[in-house]
This record gives structure tokens, C-alpha cells and sequence, in this order.
């Protein structure tokens, strides 16, 4: 029989942000032991703290659940290894992928003191608070409106620098606007104080091929085109060790591989857990160790969901 728990105080934001992420599963039999939301949340909330496979998630599940039902009710407790497995084999890897994104950006929205990307990755932190988002080129109309006024407006600061590495010579340029009354969107950001350009011209030292490259960038750090190219350099090394990071943090390599999308959808999960954790900056432990006080520390693991 299936024990019943009292209802959840308060639940995670994944009812808005996974909205368009179908359930896979055929309904003709009945209602399902374990909804896709709290199987979502089960995986999520395991990865970060420590879970590296199907089994130990739902071990994860299992002792935690006390905890998980905090936030939902799991009347059936949580589910084996085996039903994880067929259910995420059945996930669409794009929508899934699409929600995650959207739900761990909503974790760094625009408010003051720290720098992110887009697609979660951390840029810039103080105060633990968010203060810019690299304008991606999907965000076609944003780009656009950023471009017009850096074409339009004067340049309130600007910073360069030049780096040697990897074989190659990096010159680099920020440059700060902070005058948006032309930017069409400003009002769609909180505390929005400035936009950036970042230019970077590479030559290969061997080849003498050169390759440039210009981002944008919102912000509501003052106008200091040095700490905001600094933050930007910052992500870019955070960016290029992802791959790494993955192996070495979540054992990527050696996680348990089954057929259909079982595999990539635990990839994408590892993905914005690393996120998560890059996202909170209370301590300077690594994540390594953050990922033993999220299983340690309920309320530690809390704070890295936001919730």
C-alpha cells in the first residue's frame, strides 16, 4: 500500500518551466505512480548532491524523502532505477534541454552584482546577485536594439588588454554604454544600468590566421568596462574546462549508458547541475565538495535550487 504524506509547503518553479515538456509515457492504463515533476525534481536535487547514476538517484530518493516531500507529495514514494531509466529513455533530449535552460536561468535573473550567460553559466559574481547576461544569437531582436545603440550612443568607458596563450595573441576590447533610452527592451530588465561590447582579435602565432569575435552584453554593474571584461574572461575559462569539469566532477565517462535518449537527457541533467552549483557562491569550497554539503546539508541543497 502506498503511504500518504501531507501536502507540500511550497513547490519549485518546474510546474512554469517544464510546462511544454510532454510526458512520454502512455496514459490508457491509468494515472502514473511518480508524475514527471517529481521525477524531475527527485534527479535534479540527487545530481547535486552527489548522484551519478540511475541507482543512485533513486537511492538518493529513498533516504531523502522525508525532504523531497516537502515540496511534493510523492504518495507512492520515489521510483526504482529502472522506471528513471525508461522514462528519461523516452524524453524529448530538445524540449527537456529547452525547460532546464529556461529554469536554471530563472535562478540568475537580472537583478545587481553579478555577471551570467544566457544559458546559465556563471560570468560574474558579488553579493550573489545577478548583474548581466551575454546577449546569445538567437536573441535576433535584442542583439539587434544593442547594436543600434552602441551605433547611435557615446562610449561611457572603455577597457583593453592583450593575453598570450595556447599559441596564439589575444587582443582584447570592452567597451560600456550606459545610456539606453534607445534601447527598446531596457524596461524588461531590473535594475538594467549598462550594455556591453567585447571584441577580441586572435592570431595564431604559428599560422599567423587571425579570427575575430564581438559579444554583447547587458549588465547593471556601473559602467567599468575593466571589471566587466575581467568577468567576461572569467566565464570563458569556466566555459572552456566544462568538458572537464563534467568528467572529473560527475564521472560523465563512466555514468550508465541505455538505449534511446537515457543517456543524453542524464548528460543534460549533469550540465545544469554544475550550473547550480557555479551558481551559488556562499562559499569557496569546490564543487566537489559543494556537491557533499548538498547531500550533507538540506538546507545547503535548498539554497543551490533556490527554493
Amino acid at each position: 500500500m502506498p503511504t500518504c504524506y501531507s501536502a507540500p509547503k511550497t513547490h519549485p518553479a518546474f510546474p512554469h518551466f517544464f510546462k511544454d515538456l510532454k510526458d512520454p509515457r502512455l496514459t490508457v492504463k491509468g494515472n502514473h505512480h511518480y508524475p514527471l515533476e517529481e521525477i524531475l525534481f527527485l534527479s535534479i536535487s540527487a545530481v547535486i548532491s552527489g548522484a551519478d547514476s540511475w541507482t543512485s538517484i533513486s537511492l538518493f530518493g529513498r533516504s531523502k524523502l522525508d525532504w523531497l516531500t516537502k515540496w511534493y507529495p510523492y504518495p507512492h514514494r520515489t521510483p526504482s532505477h529502472d522506471v528513471l531509466g525508461r522514462v528519461f529513455s523516452a524524453l524529448d533530449p530538445e524540449v527537456f534541454n529547452r525547460c532546464f535552460v529556461s529554469w536554471v536561468d530563472s535562478i540568475a535573473q537580472l537583478t545587481s552584482g553579478e555577471v551570467i550567460a544566457v544559458d546559465g553559466k556563471t560570468i560574474y559574481r558579488s553579493a550573489g546577485k545577478t548583474a548581466g547576461k551575454m546577449v546569445k544569437g538567437n536573441q535576433k531582436g535584442l542583439k539587434e536594439q544593442i547594436e543600434k545603440v552602441f551605433s547611435i550612443a557615446a562610449i561611457k568607458d572603455e577597457y583593453q588588454s592583450t593575453g598570450l596563450g595556447h599559441g596564439r595573441i589575444e587582443f582584447r576590447k570592452c567597451e560600456v554604454v550606459d545610456q539606453l533610452r534607445f534601447l527598446d527592451d531596457r524596461d524588461d530588465w531590473q535594475d538594467l544600468k549598462g550594455i556591453a561590447r567585447v571584441s577580441s582579435r586572435r592570431i595564431n602565432k604559428q599560422s599567423g590566421k587571425e579570427s575575430v569575435e564581438t559579444r554583447y552584453y547587458i549588465t547593471s554593474l556601473k559602467p567599468d568596462a575593466q571589471i566587466i571584461s575581467q568577468s567576461v574572461r572569467s566565464h570563458l575559462a569556466v566555459e572552456n574546462n566544462l568538458d572537464w569539469s563534467l568528467d572529473v566532477i560527475f564521472k560523465e565517462d563512466a555514468s550508465l549508458k541505455k538505449k534511446d535518449h537515457s543517456a543524453l537527457n542524464y548528460n543534460m541533467i549533469t550540465k545544469m547541475a554544475l550550473q547550480l552549483i557555479d551558481l551559488e557562491s556562499s562559499t569557496k569550497k569546490s564543487k566537489r565538495s559543494k556537491r557533499l554539503l548538498c547531500a550533507l546539508d538540506d538546507e545547503y541543497r535548498e539554497k543551490i535550487l533556490n527554493i
